[in-house]
């Protein structure tokens, strides 16, 4: 009912895949393991260490009234290929909880696996893995492995609904440049089915998110990532297409990193089963040419991505996570959120309304060289617009989280610290450059890098993030 899949380059850069071994186990043993923070976790470990692999959600199932606390039961196996070849890596995965090993399961095939359950766990929360020649295998719930090695042995799978295929399928026909290397499916209808009983996607909370998300009659959906090799980057806006270029001047030349394209497509509930749309969440150029384009170099990093800002696209970012926050926020917190909202909107009105005029049409996100659980995120502003009026309208936009705040006196920037029910992280800002050009630089940092354990502030990586990303720019101009 979903998955993700992972299918980095084999030369691209990363930490041990036990980074990623060590998020899914969290997940399957953590006193909460349906939270929202160890899935965002998850994935954000999958992709900075860059570990091919496959996630997938086989069964979910709202809690019982009587658990305490609550929990989701679910199923799930993640799949990491290859496998490193190394007794380091078996002895950490088998000593990672120091749990008492159970009977195997009965798999179809060569494997043996090891199988864990503590003793206050329920059954379900059973933990397994299997380590094969070819691929290394972790489950939570009974028989996720038998279930797991069956369909790829060539059993028959249960009847399922789940329409992958065909968002695959339309993406493909769309011709779009680039190589896949990452995807996300939610079979929505599943999802609701299963918890239809907590009404949560029905006229809970669930319902609000993704109506915000604009998904709230969307059967099923697909987000899709490809890879844009530098060679093949285009830097002038396909709207413009139609139109010569100026006289003498050809597009100039790309020279940035590899360029990561995301993509969504969709079965709406509205729609015949089988029609898939499909959009582009961000773009597949450089916008180096043409009326709109970008005076900045392309970052340094191991990759960029692009995403249009004009038509209003900022304010309606803001108001949908405005319209999320209540529901991630713990009761006490949510129940007056609507009244403190209302009083931020009216006395910082002024602030927000110079601060969404001052942007200009792009935002670039790229990896930070030196740290790949940090995301750099560049604005160029509109021309004239003062530096030390806009930082100064940031400000009053996170007063009420000013004591939360940790100032930078070294690069002028400023960090805010965020966790549950988001992953621990922390975001950092600067305005740089010029009244000519001007531009905000933001980083978030989640969670320690990997490999480093408990270790590693993230608000002292946002800030170094973006004390890096400030020198580099005055460099290159």
């Amino acid at each position: 009912m979903a998955w993700w899949r992972l299918c980095p380059p084999a030369n691209a850069a990363g930490s041990h895949p036990f980074d990623l071994i060590e998020s899914a186990l969290d997940l399957g043993a953590s006193d909460n393991p349906s939270s929202l923070q160890s899935l965002i976790v998850l994935v954000n470990r999958a992709l900075v260490s860059n570990t091919a692999g496959t996630f997938s959600v086989l069964s979910l199932e709202q809690a019982a009234p009587s658990d305490a606390p609550p929990q989701t039961r679910f199923s799930a196996v993640l799949e990491i290929r290859p496998v490193p070849e190394t007794a380091e890596f078996v002895r950490r995965v088998d000593s990672s909880f120091g749990l008492d090993p159970r009977a195997p399961d009965s798999l179809p095939g060569p494997r043996s696996p090891v199988t864990y359950l503590r003793d206050r766990w329920p059954p379900w929360r059973e933990l397994s893995w299997c380590r094969t020649p070819d691929a290394f295998d972790l489950a939570v719930g009974p028989g996720a492995l038998a279930r797991w090695f069956a369909a790829q042995e060539g059993q028959p799978p249960p009847a399922t609904s789940d329409d992958w295929p065909a968002h695959q399928r339309a993406i493909a026909q769309a011709g779009l440049p680039g190589t896949p290397f990452f995807q996300l499916y939610l079979n929505l209808n599943s999802l609701r089915r299963c918890l239809e009983p907590s009404s949560t996607l029905i006229d809970g909370p669930g319902a609000e998110i993704l109506s915000t998300l604009n998904v709230s009659n969307v059967r099923s959906l697909m987000l899709h990532a490809r890879r844009i090799t530098p060679g093949d980057v285009r830097t002038r806006d396909p709207v413009l297409g139609l139109l010569p270029p100026r006289a003498g001047q050809p597009p100039p030349v790309y020279s940035g990193p590899v360029i990561a394209a995301i993509d969504a497509t969709w079965s709406s509930r509205s729609d015949p089963p089988g029609a898939i749309g499909c959009t582009p969440l961000t773009e597949s150029f450089w916008p180096g040419d043409g009326g709109k384009r970008l005076h900045l170099p392309p970052p340094s990093g191991d990759f960029v991505i692009v995403l249009r800002t004009d038509n209003d696209r900022p304010r309606g970012v803001i108001d949908g996570v405005l319209s999320i926050a209540p529901h991630l926020l713990p009761a006490d917190s949510a129940a007056n959120f609507p009244v403190r909202l209302a009083d931020w909107r009216k006395e910082q009105h002024a602030a927000l309304q110079r601060t969404l005029h001052s942007f200009g049409p792009w935002l670039v996100l790229s990896g930070a060289p030196a740290d790949r659980s940090t995301i750099i995120a560049t604005l160029e502003l509109k021309q004239g617009v003062d530096n030390a009026r806009m930082a100064a309208d940031l400000l009053a936009l996170v007063a009420p989280l000013a004591q939360r705040l940790t100032a930078d006196a070294e690069s002028s920037s400023w960090s805010l610290p965020f966790g549950p029910p988001l992953p621990e992280g922390a975001a950092a800002w600067t305005v740089a450059g010029h009244a000519d050009r001007p531009v905000l630089i933001a980083a978030i940092s989640i969670g320690p890098p990997p490999g480093t354990g408990p270790t590693g502030d993230p608000g002292a990586r946002a800030r170094a993030a973006v004390r890096d990303a400030r020198e580099s720019l005055q460099e290159q101009r």
